[in-house]
């Protein structure tokens, strides 16, 4: 379980750190090029400049998200709205936090499921495998982006969640498409 918010605790803590600590070296804390990434980044790094920890600042290169990072932190732009749909992409190989093969093996069990309640018992395992291989430090959650088609209507202006009213949504038909006499393959959209 989280631990509720303990100013005391949290000093207490960073005293012990901070005196077995043998190298004072500063933490590299890498973020993405994104202009959302820094500012948060950097509001961070002034918190803990605060609290009399060492922070050197590290912007990845554009495209980059720190894969291969070799930083002590990462900050890290994921969302995750169905754990289900979501683990492999955010767990598995190639993700952020991929690389543990034991994550790797559950999430192949739990494509594999096909009850709710195995499925629930798989999550938390992998929950907890993770938890075991890595500190993530949940901040805060941003407005989720996302893209529509003219097409679509989703049954409300500005929806809270990306599949609200998803039973209400209408798809208007397209236009007949015409044939490309040179490449009949290849439809062309008017």
């Amino acid at each position: 379980r989280p631990r509720l918010f303990d100013p005391e605790l949290a000093a207490t803590l960073l005293a012990l750190a901070q005196s077995t600590t043998a190298d004072a070296r500063p933490l590299r804390f890498r973020f993405p090029s994104t202009p959302v990434a820094r500012i948060a980044a950097q509001a961070i790094a002034r918190q803990w400049t605060a609290l009399g920890v060492s922070v050197e600042l590290d912007e990845l290169p554009p495209g980059d998200c720190g894969l291969n990072d070799t930083g002590d932190l990462l900050y890290a732009e994921v969302s995750m709205s169905e754990p289900l749909v979501d683990a492999r992409t955010l767990l598995g190989p190639g993700s952020i936090a991929g690389g543990n093969v034991y994550v790797t093996q559950t999430l192949d069990q739990l494509d594999r499921v096909t009850e709710w309640s195995e499925a629930r018992r798989l999550l938390r395992q992998i929950q907890q495998l993770v938890y075991d291989d890595a500190t993530v430090i949940p901040l805060w959650q941003l407005n989720d982006h996302y893209v529509r088609s003219t097409r679509l209507n989703m049954a409300g202006a500005r929806p809270l969640t990306l599949y609200q009213n998803v039973e209400q949504w209408q798809v208007k038909l397209a236009p007949p498409v015409e044939k490309d006499p040179l490449w009949p393959e290849v439809a062309k959209q008017p």
